[in-house]
């Protein structure tokens, strides 16, 4: 039998490698007469690998019969499709659901299956023909069966849909899974109601809290439980649907796509299930939608790396569908490659392109239903096929020695990150990060790393965090930091002091302080800040901070003299150390602040909106670095990097741009012209020190 796995970054079949680089095409929704044609234009493309779903409700005829030879209707020969793909030399990423989504009535489901929650014994029972039936047509074309079929999805973005379902699933008060789940976690309804401070007599009926409702100690652990049951279900629906076509003699790789939030499902959880998870991405036109749009997009692609052997985007943005249109806006070509080089600048090493195939309400995809290109489109998408191979990022390595904490659990309950100032300040920075999942024992320390989340963490997430500072690391906590657990009680890993003063009220023109902070007196960063005193005696190594000018509502400018402020310190824990900073951080404090801790930041943007990051080759002197503008003007760009590389020789860019090269004691300079919306890769030899 032919082998076939998942491992660093790439498909292995037998001796051959593939990268996950693929498009959607629904054959079902695009007459026969055109499948070849199609076919022409994606093999054109320098694609060999193509996705589709297939629709439990479309084979289902009017007769309750399943139709996959096309008898009732041409668009129906699933075997037909199958035949001519493994005939053209493609490779298949098949998607049979029982769900689908793929804006069709019922998200692809029979009416009568429809009524029921996604993992209830109702709808299994309904499904399970379905799964039978469809698993046997499928077989012979499986690569461990000497077809094509390389990796296989039993579901589509695996969501309980709670919100229609609030009685089956015992939310509402009603007796179901809900509360099946809490009598598992508490045992018994005494403990249950300890934690709660509620007074249940039995866990029979127990309602859910099923949106967040502030600080309140009984209402946040209602919740939280909730949240973690969300999970929880979801998981065991998923782990139900891959051993019931396991059973039914599915042996390719299994693959699950989730949302971009996290309320619903955990990646990482979901991964242990299956052999790879990616995430759904549809940003909005140029990333115009808000100022930070762009960063939020690299920041949830910046998730995948920390749990997945194929970071990869299950479903990226191509065309749009017909309810998207006045939000997304009608993506040009300028967008895409943005976004593929944006995405692979965050660490992700494929995708497969939503839709590649325009079809019945989906818009503007790059080929058409009649096998066309849509013109504006072909060449960027050609343009980034031949990109990725270029870079080969599942091959090279980031270059990157930033950490910064990421809890699910944070983002679990729904009030979430909303756009921290680490991460912005980190993006305007252009200083590159790897995301660290507390949820995990930290295996790649990275030699600092940044607090970013809520005031809280959870007891698995804090221990992970004190390992990590116990074996060397130094963590920065700016204002926040981990003072209490998942049930609110307080929880202060590392003793860290709370302010003796607050300062920056209204009686001036802004409630901010201008100071200058000064690194260990070798460097000095000016904030503008709420700023947060502490006692200078009482723990570690004092920061301070003089203070600057003041506008004041009588004055235009008052300068006060000899103000000192205690702004922070940094005390040894363990082999490591903690940071603790009393004020907002901004681009040049964390330059600095990198700086002095002598840590490297690789490459790093001198040119707003400009962004870098720098990927090391298997030979270590290959090096690649991405740069996107997301400004809406071209940019003379200059990318400072590292000394550490010792020479630079031999450079080129994807696109053929002229780059220039300037050595410089403390480092290169890059410089090179960079169109708006847009982006380049730069390779290029060294010699590393």
């Amino acid at each position: 039998m032919a082998s076939i796995k998942i491992d660093n970054g790439k498909l292995h079949l037998d001796k051959e490698t593939l990268s996950l680089i693929s498009g959607e095409f629904h054959y079902w929704r695009i007459d026969p007469l055109y499948w070849d044609r199609i076919l022409d234009t994606i093999e054109e493309m320098g694609l060999q690998f193509i996705a589709t779903y297939i629709s439990w409700d479309f084979h289902l005829t009017e007769q309750g019969e399943l139709d996959f030879e096309g008898k009732t209707n041409p668009r129906r020969n699933l075997k037909a499709f199958l035949d001519l793909t493994q005939k053209r030399g493609f490779k298949l990423f098949i998607r049979p659901g029982p769900y689908i989504y793929s804006e069709w009535k019922n998200l692809g489901i029979p009416d009568e299956a429809a009524k029921h929650h996604r993992f209830s014994s109702s709808f299994l029972d309904l499904a399970k023909p379905y799964m039978k039936e469809v698993a046997s047509v499928l077989k012979p074309y499986l690569y461990t069966h000497g077809g094509h079929i390389v990796l296989f999805q039993p579901d589509n973005e695996m969501d309980l849909m709670s919100g229609g379902f609030e009685t089956e699933l015992g939310l509402n008060g009603k007796d179901g899974p809900y509360q099946s789940f809490l009598e598992e976690k508490y045992k018994t309804v005494e403990a249950l109601n300890k934690h709660w401070g509620s007074a249940y007599s039995s866990f029979k009926g127990i309602p859910a809290v099923t949106s967040w409702q502030g600080r309140d100690k009984g209402l946040w652990r209602r919740y939280y439980d909730y949240r973690l049951f969300c999970h929880d279900y979801t998981n065991q629906a998923a782990s139900w649907m891959v051993k019931e076509y396991q059973k039914l003699g599915m042996d390719v790789p299994f693959t699950l796509n989730t949302y971009s939030e996290f309320q619903v499902q955990n990646w990482r959880e979901l991964e242990s299930i299956v052999d790879v998870v990616g995430v759904d991405v549809y940003p909005e036109n140029e990333f115009l939608e808000g100022e930070q749009s762009h960063q939020l997009f690299m920041e949830r692609l910046r998730v995948l790396p920390t749990y997945s052997k194929l970071p990869y985007i299950a479903e990226f943005e191509s065309g749009l569908w017909h309810g998207f249109i006045e939000r997304v806006k009608n993506p040009t070509a300028r967008h895409y490659k943005l976004c593929a080089l944006s995405a692979l600048a965050s660490g992700v090493v494929g995708w497969n392109w939503y839709m590649l195939v325009n079809r019945d309400n989906w818009y503007q995809a790059p080929i058409t239903e009649l096998g066309d290109w849509r013109l504006p489109l072909e060449k960027v998408f050609k343009e980034m096929v031949q990109m990725v191979r270029y870079l080969d990022p599942a091959e090279n390595k980031k270059v990157c020695d930033v950490g910064v904490a990421f809890s699910y659990a944070h983002y679990r309950m729904g009030k979430g990150y909303q756009p921290d100032l680490i991460l912005k300040s980190l993006y305007e920075a252009d200083i590159d990060y790897h995301f660290i999942d507390l949820g995990q024992p930290i295996k790649e320390s990275p030699p600092i790393l940044f607090y970013s989340g809520e005031d809280w963490l959870s007891k698995e997430e804090a221990k992970h965090l004190v390992e990590y500072v116990e074996q060397g690391g130094t963590l920065v906590c700016f204002k926040t930091f981990p003072q209490y657990n998942e049930d609110l009680d307080e929880a202060n890993l590392f003793d860290l002091l709370l302010p003796e003063a607050v300062l920056g009220g209204r009686e001036v023109m802004s409630d901010k302080k201008q100071v200058a902070v000064s690194w260990k007196d070798q460097k000095e960063s000016v904030v503008q800040s709420e700023l947060f005193v502490y006692p200078s005696s009482s723990k570690g190594e004092p920061i301070w901070a003089n203070q600057g000018p003041v506008l004041t509502w009588e004055l235009q400018w008052k300068q006060v003299e000899g103000e000192k402020y205690c702004v922070g310190h940094a005390f040894k824990y363990g082999k490591g150390k903690v940071i603790q900073l009393g004020f907002d951080p901004n681009p040049q404090a964390l330059k600095d602040l990198i700086d002095v801790e002598g840590v490297v930041i690789a490459s790093q943007s001198q040119t707003a909106k400009v962004q870098s990051a720098l990927y090391q080759g298997k030979s270590k002197k290959d090096f690649f670095l991405i740069m996107t503008n997301n400004s809406l003007e071209s940019k003379e760009t200059k990318i400072a990097l590292s000394k550490t590389l010792g020479s630079i020789d031999s450079i080129e860019t994807f696109a053929g741009a002229k780059v220039d090269v300037l050595h410089r004691e403390e480092g290169f300079e890059l410089f090179l012209s960079l169109d708006a919306k847009s982006g380049d890769i730069v390779h290029f030899k060294a010699n590393p020190l």
